[in-house]
């Protein structure tokens, strides 16, 4: 073994991947593969996943395609579930799904606003407590991935209500980093850019 692979590696390891099926998660995914873990991207479309699992498995890792609707608790959990039961557990959880628009902050409507925050802040406190949950009843010494946004800490124009939801991301990471730590659970944002 070499001294990366002794210092990274992350063979024996299930990561799952939330908006693995979409770009910035997608190259998550094959970051992940590529130290070792067996990786199942979460998203909406097999056809997204397909293109990425086959650059996955060509490049030698292991991966496979999960639907689910991240929003909705009784989907994440159904997701945790078939994870469980195809890959024995899982050690890693990246949220990532996220959703976005330039609408003048007088012009955001609610549906808008529901449907940004459903995405990008519901989703990420579902899926923090549902494995979560998983991880401290089974005692998983896990990693938690939250992605985050420069948005969310500086303003940014013209993204008003996703700087709004990806602040909210920010500040649970930082709260559960804080909860979980004695456990053995490492929670982060992750601010690409």
């Amino acid at each position: 073994m070499s001294y990366l692979e002794k210092l990274f590696s992350l063979k024996g390891k299930t990561a799952v991947v939330i908006g693995g099926t979409g770009e910035l998660c997608g190259a998550m995914a094959e970051g992940l593969a590529g130290a070792g873990a067996e990786v199942v991207l979460v998203g909406r479309s097999q056809a997204k996943a397909d293109a990425r699992l086959a650059k996955i498995e060509e490049a030698g890792g292991k991966a496979y395609f999960q639907a689910a609707d991240v929003a909705s608790r009784g989907s994440i959990e159904d997701l945790l579930g078939a994870v469980r039961e195809r890959s024995g557990s899982c050690d890693i959880l990246v949220n990532g799904a996220g959703v976005n628009s330039p609408t003048p902050f007088l012009e955001v409507g609610e549906e808008e606003f529901d449907q940004i925050f459903a995405t990008n802040s519901k989703a990420v406190f579902v899926a923090c407590q549902v494995f979560g949950r998983y991880f401290l009843d089974e005692g998983v010494r896990a990693s938690i991935i939250n992605v985050g946004s420069m948005s969310g800490l500086i303003p940014l124009s013209r993204v008003f209500t996703y700087s709004m939801s990806k602040a909210a991301v920010h500040n649970i990471s930082k709260n559960l980093a804080r909860e979980w730590a004695s456990s053995g659970i490492r929670v982060n944002t992750l601010v690409p850019g």
